[in-house]
């Protein structure tokens, strides 16, 4: 009986951990079976998973390692040597001592053609005149027309060189301000005839088809009523006799220099060659002095180039008893700035009464 009870009670225990939660069927052991617990799964650890951020920390460290050589490989490229740096430098400096020399010698280079081109070249040597011209030409003054010279070009010398051409056509910038004439074109009307041949041939450098430099504008005349002569001078120029006897007339320019037209008396009638020869230098040989004539006068030119003594060609009394005295006074200028223009009063000069006697 005791065996029964027992049994039931065993049987019921069992039924009872059974309908216990938390506690599985598998885990009620059998009888005469050993008993295993298992521990529940909320009381297990869990596997802790493995963190990528190292990796990436590592990898990005590569990165800006691999970056920073980049820009240090770069910047050592990108630094000059200074050996080569120092090459280019000296070439430089090279050049621009080259480019120096060259401005220097410019100028030098181009005295010869200016100083040649100064020469009042004789009538015949000119180059032909168109049809019209040469008309125009023949209606001109006498004395114009039939001018010789047997001169050499105007001497550079201790008093002056010949000025600034830019454009090589003998009149100096000043000059080509002075006309109007284009600085940049050594023919400004585009005739066929510089700049500087018109000038001196008396013509009007502007205009074409033989328009004459008198009626141009471009020049005065001034007539010496005492000594009975005349001759061109720029129109911009101021023209004063120094006393009222015109002895002594003065041409002034708007940049300091100035020329002056004297009468000298001439007593003994000496021709202009015998007048420089005796009374201005006789030491000097005659055969270096530079002469000029025409159908009316007789010029000869100082061995500077800057004064002129002029005497009259006539039968009955070769020089009237004067010497006529053209002086280009350049004052402080180191530069002959009117070069053309005086030998263009020159070839204006003309004696208005072939008669005249100084009385």
């Amino acid at each position: 009986m005791f065996d029964l009870i027992e049994e039931a009670l065993l049987t019921e225990k069992q039924e009872t951990k059974a309908l216990s939660p938390g506690v599985s069927q598998a885990a009620v052991p059998l009888q005469n079976e050993p008993v295993v617990f298992a521990m529940p799964e909320k009381f297990r650890e869990k596997p802790q998973r493995t963190s990528k951020a190292p990796l990436i920390i590592g990898l990005g460290i590569i990165a800006l390692l691999l970056v920073g050589s980049t820009v240090a490989v770069l910047i050592v490229l990108s630094k000059p040597d200074p050996e080569k740096s120092s090459v280019v430098e000296i070439k430089k400096e090279e050049q621009a001592q080259e480019q120096e020399q060259k401005k220097e010698e410019q100028p030098v280079q181009t005295e010869p053609d200016q100083t040649q081109s100064i020469q009042v070249p004789a009538a015949s040597t000119l180059p032909d005149e168109p049809e019209q011209k040469t008309e125009v030409q023949q209606e001109a003054p006498q004395q114009q027309t039939d001018t010789t010279e047997s001169t050499t070009p105007l001497q550079q010398d201790a008093q002056g060189a010949p000025g600034t051409d830019v454009d090589g056509d003998a009149l100096t910038d000043t000059e080509e301000r002075l006309y109007g004439t284009d600085v940049q074109k050594p023919d400004s009307d585009g005739d066929g005839f510089s700049d500087n041949d018109e000038i001196l041939r008396l013509y009007d450098p502007l205009h074409p088809q033989g328009a004459r430099l008198d009626t141009s504008g471009l020049v005065n005349t001034y007539t010496n009523q005492t000594f009975k002569y005349s001759l061109y001078y720029p129109s911009s120029w101021i023209a004063k006799p120094v006393n009222a006897a015109e002895k002594e007339v003065v041409l002034s320019t708007a940049s300091g220099e100035f020329f002056s037209i004297t009468a000298e008396d001439n007593p003994d009638h000496l021709s202009a060659l015998e007048w420089y020869t005796k009374v201005v230098s006789p030491q000097e040989n005659n055969a270096q002095v530079q002469t000029s004539t025409s159908d009316t006068w007789t010029a000869v030119k100082s061995l500077d180039a800057l004064t002129v003594y002029i005497t009259r060609n006539t039968a009955r009394d070769r020089d009237g008893g004067i010497v006529i005295v053209l002086k280009y006074n350049i004052n402080t200028k180191r530069s002959l700035e009117f070069a053309s223009t005086f030998q263009m009063m020159l070839q204006s000069f003309i004696f208005t009464d072939l008669s005249f006697t100084r009385k």
